[in-house]
């Protein structure tokens, strides 16, 4: 039977355990606000964005640019590499339309298959009013 000195020592063990793993950034399936700024996040940010501009062109010819206006939402989570989420207010260019866009991208970088690497999901691309 364990003493009870020896039981606060291991609670007092699993209580920090769990508060370092709580306010750690990435968490093994946990999701996580993206850091937009850094190097890794404006790289993806422009993977994304090309994208985008070349799924339109393919799925209605449409030859408009999208540029980002804006970051509503980007979040990120580790799952058999990264799961991106996004949301992001576009402007078409050159008739200065704009479109709230909602897609993710699961990134894997240790496939073989470069097709395989990278899979984008476009969920919606809906024209708004901008004032």
């Amino acid at each position: 039977m364990m003493a009870a000195c020896d039981k606060t020592i291991v609670c007092m063990f699993l209580l920090s355990t769990l508060a370092t793993l709580m306010s750690a950034d990435l968490i093994t399936g946990g999701q996580s606000d993206m850091d937009v700024n850094s190097r890794e996040g404006r790289r993806v940010i422009d993977m994304t964005l090309g994208e985008i501009n070349r799924r339109h062109s393919l799925s209605n010819g449409d030859q408009q640019e999208r540029e980002l206006v804006s970051i509503i939402s980007a979040t990120q989570q580790v799952v058999q590499g990264m799961l991106y989420r996004f949301e992001f207010l576009l402007k078409i260019k050159p008739d200065n339309g704009f479109e709230k866009c909602k897609l993710t991208l699961w990134y894997r970088e240790f496939m073989q298959d470069p097709s395989l690497r990278t899979i984008y999901n476009i969920e919606s691309c809906e024209p708004v009013q901008q004032n």
